[in-house]
């Protein structure tokens, strides 16, 4: 059965996740390993957002003659030191970066990841960079319609999660995807010893079944139909918590309707 792109994270995931893990190595080796704060199992977070762009783009054919990803318009929300944004420069696409929660401003090293990239002789074809400082819940009618937007373990630092969640969703455009990945433990109380980074509130699968019923009120459905947040012991990856994702489209208008 193929991967959910909606799910709780499990260690036999990296094994369906080898064609996108080679892309993930391939970027971090361009940037000498990022930053070195990032939590080494984001490697997952990252490789399955690049496999539900995968699916996305297979959908929609948004294929190039070059056989690889087109040429889209990504918002990184949240991008921070994170490595996505980097990897979807790498293959072609126009990223905004959206620095929306950090310790400090971490626009200069955003900036130094994706200068990288800009030299390095294996970047894709096309593709732009900005960096943006708009914060959710507040984006503005210039930040909407965007073709993929990805945010990654950043929902779990904002208070209004659920005004923060719907403003994500608003900015996905007609046929859109809508990626996002946070810390996940099996109940909703925040065990972690620095719960306050955390806006207090773990995600578990009853916040996620709420973040799934208000993205299909904003007209997103869930990529594949499949979610899997069930909490197993395998799910814990780091002390009492684990690491999950949720992936949704939006149809067309039309379609919704039908």
């Amino acid at each position: 059965m193929p991967i959910s792109l909606s799910k709780v994270m499990r260690g036999s995931d990296f094994e369906e996740l080898k064609q996108e893990l080679v892309t993930v190595d391939r970027v971090l080796e361009i940037l000498d390993g990022g930053d070195k704060a990032q939590h080494p199992l984001r490697k997952w977070e990252y490789a399955l957002a690049l496999k539900a762009y995968r699916v996305w783009a297979d959908q929609l054919s948004v294929i190039t003659t070059t056989g690889d990803f087109g040429a889209v318009k990504v918002s990184d929300v949240g991008c921070c030191t994170g490595m996505l944004a980097p990897m979807m420069y790498w293959l072609g696409c126009d990223v905004t970066m959206y620095e929306i929660w950090a310790w400090g401003n971490q626009e200069p090293m955003a900036i130094h990841q994706m200068e990288k990239i800009t030299r390095s002789p294996t970047k894709g074809f096309g593709g732009s960079y900005r960096i943006l400082h708009t914060a959710l819940p507040h984006m503005e009618e210039s930040d909407r319609n965007r073709d993929v937007v990805f945010c990654i373990s950043t929902l779990e630092h904002i208070q209004d999660y659920e005004a923060a969640f719907r403003d994500l969703c608003r900015c996905v455009g007609t046929c859109g995807m809508l990626f996002l990945t946070t810390d996940f433990a099996e109940d909703e109380r925040d065990h972690y010893l620095a719960a306050n980074v955390r806006a207090g509130r773990m995600y578990n699968v009853d916040v996620y079944t709420r973040l799934l019923t208000w993205g299909m009120e904003e007209g997103l459905v869930p990529m594949g139909g499949i979610v899997d947040w069930a909490w197993s012991e395998p799910c814990r990856m780091v002390n009492d918590y684990g690491f999950a994702s949720l992936s949704m489209y939006r149809k067309p208008s039309v379609l919704v309707a039908g």
